[in-house]
């Protein structure tokens, strides 16, 4: 999953500077949380955490079609 990400990232921005997505630790973690994984056990599905990340895309995308400051759209999807 991570080559494809790096695949899909290297196609979007046209190049593949390892820098690129950095600081995104956070999002990752909130999206596996919401999909159900436990921070102390490990227990989740790849499922939910599909459902995590597609409902933090939406809460973004909201956030950006409302043309809302960047501060504050961190604030409502994490």
């Amino acid at each position: 999953m991570t080559g494809w990400a790096g695949i899909l990232q290297t196609a979007r921005s046209g190049s593949g500077f390892y820098s690129i997505q950095a600081g995104l630790e956070l999002e990752v973690i909130a999206a596996v949380v919401i999909g159900g994984a436990s921070l102390s056990g490990g227990e989740g599905t790849m499922l939910g955490t599909l459902v995590g990340a597609l409902l933090l895309a939406v809460l973004d995308n909201g956030c950006k079609k409302l043309d809302l400051p960047n501060e504050f759209r961190f604030i409502v999807i994490v």
